[in-house]
């Protein structure tokens, strides 16, 4: 059946080369039906090698550590873009590649101290944005990064939006970390208490929604 489906990509591949999201060129081989974007955008998201230690992996303030596959700059902002405001849900597939394949160099080689977490704890969107936009683009990713490593993934109920903040695009750090305050409930006997959790979001800025969260 593997080769007969492989024959068949291969096949439509050849007909209909598919599009990178990002930069709409043409690619083909292996897996590209899945693969999202071309090589040039997908190197172009993620952080250099040299740069990963001190750029990927910090030490904030709440006391936990983030770790990021890129700086918010296009090939990756124009595909959270697509991801969060076109309906383009199946980005969510290779977006969350590029960070399962983050933490698993990350567990390999111990940078920041990484510990593989024993859950994985979407960041909510208020009900009302959910309904919107249709989904929360934090659980389609923690979706699939559970689904690849096996970590459970926290039920809807475990990490609540309380009240809707607006857009923190254009609001410095100080007035995020007030709006932030409280914003969050967390679910009851949800069983967090006593466990490595992965907060998963689509961007970070000043990591004042993350914060917020681990304070919950």
């Amino acid at each position: 059946m593997a080769a007969v489906t492989f024959l068949a990509e291969g096949f439509l591949t050849l007909l209909y080369p598919p599009a990178c999201a990002v930069c709409d060129a043409s690619f083909v081989g292996r897996g590209v039906l899945r693969a999202g974007f071309c090589d040039r955008c997908r190197s172009a998201m993620t952080l250099p090698r040299e740069m990963a230690p001190a750029a990927a992996v910090s030490a904030m303030e709440a006391g936990f550590a983030v770790a990021a596959v890129g700086q918010y700059d296009d090939p990756l902002r124009t595909a959270i873009h697509l991801l969060k405001y076109s309906r383009r849900d199946d980005l969510a597939r290779p977006l969350a590649a590029l960070m399962g394949d983050l933490m698993t160099r990350l567990e390999r080689e111990r940078e920041g101290n990484w510990k593989r977490p024993r859950l994985l704890v979407p960041v909510p969107l208020h009900p009302a944005r959910e309904r919107q936009r249709g989904y929360n683009q934090a659980r389609l990713l923690a979706g699939r990064i559970s689904a690849r490593f096996g970590i459970p993934l926290a039920p809807g109920r475990a990490l609540r939006r309380r009240r809707r903040t607006g857009s923190q695009t254009r609001r410095g750090a100080g007035c995020r970390r007030e709006m932030m305050r409280e914003a969050f409930r967390a679910g009851w006997r949800t069983g967090l208490s006593g466990k490595s959790v992965l907060l998963v979001d689509d961007v970070i800025t000043t990591g004042a929604t993350l914060a917020a969260c681990a304070a919950t």
